[in-house]
């Protein structure tokens, strides 16, 4: 995960079905839209594979492992959760946009970057929690943003640490401390991990 925060946004030329409400610059009333120019600070922290300036605005392409993409423009946007407002979060405004995503109007990057949508929140501390329920629990999951959620899972949640790797700081790691098998912990000592 890098940034890779963006929405589907209307285009007469889009390739992208969606349900969902899709944003229309032309017939919005926000009056905080904005589209990223090119060498500004926000473009420039896109990684430099992703960027693309076209006619002095702030372009991204951004390909999935799958085959799935995104391409658009870097646009700006206030975001209001309950009373909560988050002004110039930067986010991709979605052109053209192919893949196995299903029918969606966007995506939310939690990645590590200084771009992703959690570390532009500077209400959160960069920090987030997201609880991923038993695969034979029929109960959905949930994400919190902030630090001190203690009490904010279920009972006998685990909690993971993510580590930090300073030479790939857009992904997130688990520490690993041995391996198990059939319930018998595998002997293999943890400088291995």
């Amino acid at each position: 995960m890098r940034w890779r925060t963006w929405v589907l946004i209307w285009c007469p030329v889009t390739t992208w079905d969606s349900d969902d409400p899709v944003f229309n610059p032309a017939t919005s009333t926000s009056a905080s839209y904005t589209v990223v120019p090119c060498g500004s600070p926000a473009c420039d922290a896109l990684l430099l594979n992703d960027r693309r300036c076209h006619v002095g605005k702030c372009g991204y392409e951004v390909n999935y492992v799958d085959g799935s993409y995104t391409k658009g423009t870097l646009m700006l946007e206030t975001l209001t959760f309950g009373q909560m407002r988050i002004q110039n979060m930067a986010m991709g405004c979605g052109h053209n946009n192919q893949g196995s995503f299903n029918v969606i109007a966007g995506l939310l990057g939690l990645g590590g970057g200084r771009m992703s949508f959690v570390n532009q929140i500077p209400q959160t501390g960069g920090a987030f929690s997201y609880y991923l329920p038993s695969y034979s629990i029929l109960s959905p999951g949930c994400l919190r943003f902030g630090r001190g959620l203690g009490g904010a899972f279920p009972v006998g949640a685990t909690l993971a640490p993510l580590v930090y790797n300073p030479r790939a700081p857009n992904f997130y790691y688990v520490g690993l401390s041995g391996l198990g098998v059939g319930g018998a912990r595998v002997p293999i000592s943890e400088d291995i991990f």
